[in-house]
Order: C-alpha cells, then sequence, then structure tokens
C-alpha cells in the first residue's frame, strides 16, 4: 500500500508540483485584490468628495451642474435599492 503511494507520488510529482504552485498563485493573487479593495474604500472614503471634483473637472461645463446633480442622486438611489 505504502510503496504503490510512494510509485504513485514518484510518477506524478510533476503534476503534484503544477497543481500546488497554482494554488499557491491563486491564493496570492486574492490577497492582493482584497488588499487592493480595502486600500480602495478606505481612499474613497477618506477623500470622495476630492474624487468627484476630479471626475467633475473631466466633464464639459456646460453639463457640470447637471452631472453634479445627477452623479449623487443616481448613488444614493443605487443605495436605497440594496
Amino acid at each position: 500500500m505504502l510503496g504503490n503511494l510512494t510509485a504513485m507520488l514518484g510518477r506524478n510529482k510533476s503534476a503534484i508540483a503544477s497543481g500546488a504552485l497554482t494554488t499557491a498563485v491563486t491564493v496570492g493573487e486574492l490577497l492582493a485584490e482584497a488588499l487592493l479593495a480595502v486600500f480602495c474604500l478606505i481612499f474613497f472614503l477618506a477623500q470622495g468628495r476630492v474624487i468627484w471634483a476630479f471626475v467633475l473637472r473631466a466633464v464639459p461645463a456646460r453639463v457640470r451642474d447637471c452631472v453634479d446633480v445627477a452623479g449623487p442622486s443616481g448613488f444614493t438611489t443605487l443605495w436605497r435599492l440594496r
């Protein structure tokens, strides 16, 4: 029994190593994505008004006031839908 297991592991060591490496990479990516999400969340919460002002500067001046009203209204609507 132990001999069969050892032989099977020996025959499949590259597949096992590849699977372990793939799993490690996936876990690393998930951790990096979670850290990035937390960083963005903190940044957006702390600097939300500054970011919104930056976004408004990208909108043409003739519609900027409408977008300034529509953006928060849309966000409030989405927030209430949850």
